[in-house]
């Protein structure tokens, strides 16, 4: 029931944009946690369609992201793709609440 009570008192196009936003960093989450797995399990490739979903979904933010922050490793994990996530996820939580914030309540 709290769900629903959500959902009267913020409105229909604000319970969209936090869906929305919220599905994003969803999407960066599994793509990170997938770039460590694609090192043990060898399915995992580039080509491997889960994989191209989530790296169509988030490229267009993460990608340039990710360039731009100089290599480095701690052992099997790379700290580029945990850097970028943690300001993918920071960037779409301010643009969602910006964007809520600047909606009307009862839209």
């Amino acid at each position: 029931m709290p769900f629903l009570q959500a959902v009267a008192t913020m409105g229909l196009l604000h319970l969209f944009i936090r869906l929305f936003f919220g599905f994003l960093v969803l999407c960066f989450f599994a793509r990170m946690i997938l770039s460590w797995l694609a090192m043990a399990i060898p399915s995992l490739s580039p080509g491997n369609p889960l994989v191209r979903f989530f790296d169509i979904i988030t490229g267009p933010l993460y990608d340039p992201l990710y360039r731009a922050l100089p290599a480095s490793s701690m052992g099997a994990f790379d700290l580029r793709g945990i850097i970028a996530f943690i300001f993918a996820w920071w960037a779409l939580g301010v643009t969602g609440a910006l964007l809520a914030f600047a909606i009307p309540t009862p839209w």
